[in-house]
């Protein structure tokens, strides 16, 4: 049997974005963000395109806890399954793997813009990243952020962005 051919990059992006634009719960997002990690991984021309929609989720609104009716909104637990992914991708994970030490599974995207305007964060952490350029305007920082030890070849910008919580730099 002929193995079908798989659908072009943009396409299968275009899919995610609209399974975490009507995702409700968890762990619909959770599974959805797995797979754009695992495009990322086994394409890295299309990592950029992958953390833009990651960051395009945490953008939306937040969603108070227990609420579950509110289309649109992202609530706690779903944007740390993102934010999950901004830290094993661009994080140093300096030995540990959660993929069982693959090198596959501990592959660093280093190098990206991150565009985390308007997003809200909950205890983000990005001590130790390598980006080529970050923006946090308008971006609400709340709990720990880390970001001990990032990096970044170009511009960082904080415009108008909130802390709530300790910052760690």
């Amino acid at each position: 049997a002929a193995v079908p051919a798989l659908p072009p990059r943009r396409e299968v992006l275009e899919f995610c974005a609209g399974q975490l634009a009507g995702a409700t719960a968890p762990a619909e997002v959770r599974t959805v963000i797995a797979a754009l990690e695992a495009l990322g991984q086994a394409d890295p021309d299309a990592r950029q395109a992958v953390l833009d929609v990651v960051c395009g989720y945490l953008r939306r609104p937040s969603r108070p806890p227990g609420d579950t009716t509110q289309l649109g909104t992202a609530g706690p637990a779903a944007r740390a399954a993102a934010q999950a992914l901004l830290h094993a991708r661009l994080v140093p994970q300096h030995g540990r793997s959660k993929h069982g030490g693959s090198e596959l599974g501990s592959e660093l995207w280093s190098g990206l813009h991150l565009d985390l305007s308007g997003a809200s964060g909950q205890d983000l952490d990005l001590h130790g990243a390598v980006l080529r350029s970050a923006t946090f305007t308008g971006t609400r920082f709340s709990g720990v952020t880390r970001l001990t030890g990032a990096r970044c070849a170009g511009r960082v910008v904080f415009t108008d962005a909130v802390f709530t919580g300790p910052v760690l730099v």
